[in-house]
């Protein structure tokens, strides 16, 4: 009897042994396997992030003279890029597809003795402006500009205003006017929403303009 009970107590301890491994295993199996799908689609935002090109940016020009005597947003006859498709050159409204810091640039030619008077609007709120009166006594025309680097959230809407008595040169092959715009780095927000589409798998549609 002695015998036998010192066999089953071995045989006990042997099973809760076996018991306590199997389940030990089966935790660092668990653990593997989450580790292995965290690593997947790690992997899988990298790879997607690597074939983004994260690009937001747009050239618009015009190609001919304005003299529509101001108070609304200057118009645009066409884009050299409009990577992200944020820009409308028949409203000259930029909406931005992606949220983050912007590069925005503005460049103008006034018009034969004339004065140009111009704003960089974000959301109807003026953050710059453009000003060059007219120079009878030296010159006839100059040209006048303004850059600015501001954060911008998706959908905001960028555009430039013409104010009253404003003219502007421009000519179908010389293209005085440009308005340039360059997503310089994504905010926070925006990446995390990348993440969370890439791990979920949603993908929003490519806007694109010939690109």
């Amino acid at each position: 009897d002695r015998l036998n009970k010192e066999i089953s107590d071995r045989e006990g301890a042997n099973n809760d042994l076996v018991a306590r491994m199997d389940s030990q295993n089966e935790d660092r199996a668990r653990d593997i396997e989450e580790l292995r799908t965290r690593m997947m689609k790690e992997n899988a935002f990298l790879k997607n992030l690597a074939d983004k090109s994260l690009g937001v940016f747009f050239d618009a020009y015009r190609t001919k003279a304005y003299d529509g005597g101001g108070e609304e947003n200057l118009t645009f006859n066409g884009t050299y890029c409009n990577v992200g498709g944020g820009f409308d050159p028949d409203t000259g409204i930029f909406t931005a597809p992606a949220g983050g810091s912007y590069l925005f640039m503005f460049h103008i030619a006034t018009h034969d003795n004339k004065k140009a008077l111009l704003s960089i609007r974000k959301n109807g709120e003026e953050i710059a402006s453009i000003f060059d009166q007219n120079h009878k006594d030296n010159h006839k025309n100059s040209m006048a500009g303004q850059t600015i680097i501001i954060n911008v959230a998706r959908g905001d809407e960028i555009v430039v205003y013409a104010y009253t008595g404003t003219w502007l040169a421009d000519f179908p092959m010389n293209h005085y006017t440009h308005w340039v715009g360059i997503l310089l780095k994504p905010s926070v927000d925006e990446c995390n929403l990348m993440k969370k589409q890439i791990e979920e798998g949603i993908e929003e549609p490519v806007a694109t303009n010939g690109y």
